[in-house]
């Protein structure tokens, strides 16, 4: 067995025991308050652990010169502009088509 299977199986059975350790303190022990007010604590923490970072990373992140912008503002670029040229020949008689 090499190391990466046998440090998976590792993590698999401590998490089970972890997952009957909790369970037999939440619910047989007399430390059930305190687990749960730690359950807690832990789960907001971690929720509001990464928006606090989120918030950071946006704040700290130097604005880039690469945006992203649409073809309404950028104008024409290329020639065609997504088909413009050909709604113009229409107009002036170079088809059977007489829609803009």
């Amino acid at each position: 067995m090499d190391k990466r299977k046998g440090i998976g199986i590792m993590i698999f059975t401590l998490s089970i025991a972890g997952f009957f350790v909790y369970a037999y303190l939440l619910m047989l022990s007399e430390w059930s308050p305190i687990i749960q007010q730690l359950s807690m604590l832990m789960i907001v923490g971690g929720i509001l652990g990464a928006i606090a970072w989120i918030g950071y990373v946006t704040a700290t992140t130097r604005a880039t010169s690469a945006t992203i912008t649409s073809y309404d503002d950028v104008g024409d670029v290329g020639g065609s502009g997504g088909g413009g040229g050909d709604k113009s020949e229409n107009r002036n008689g170079g088809g059977g088509d007489s829609t803009p």
